[in-house]
């Protein structure tokens, strides 16, 4: 199967696929690897969208709603801890820095 990412133009034979497909399909990984052990053993995962600025709160409010959804539909609520959001352009500017990715490190 070849991927389409969205915003691309689509080819011949290419299945869509979101950001959203790909973290799923990533946490499912993460998910099926520690399957094995023991529940409290899983690792735990925290989402984090780095484009803060070009959101407003609503929007916020619903992506972190969807991924809460899927990841519940998916039995992946038991390694996911948060979903939060920074806006990465102020990365490393001491003062201006977003409070959010001062509270991540």
């Amino acid at each position: 199967i070849l991927w389409h990412h969205e915003g691309h133009a689509k080819k011949e034979g290419e299945m869509c696929v979101t950001t959203i497909d790909l973290l799923l399909q990533w946490m499912a990984v993460i998910h099926t690897s520690f399957a094995k052990d023991v529940l409290s053993n899983f690792p735990k995962v925290a989402i984090v969208g780095t484009h803060s600025d070009l959101l407003n709160a609503e929007d916020k409010k619903k992506i972190k709603a969807e991924i809460e959804v899927k990841c519940r539909d998916r039995h992946f609520e038991d390694i996911l801890t948060d979903i939060t959001f920074v806006d990465n352009t102020t990365a490393g500017k001491g003062e201006m820095e977003d409070q959010a990715i001062t509270d991540i490190r």
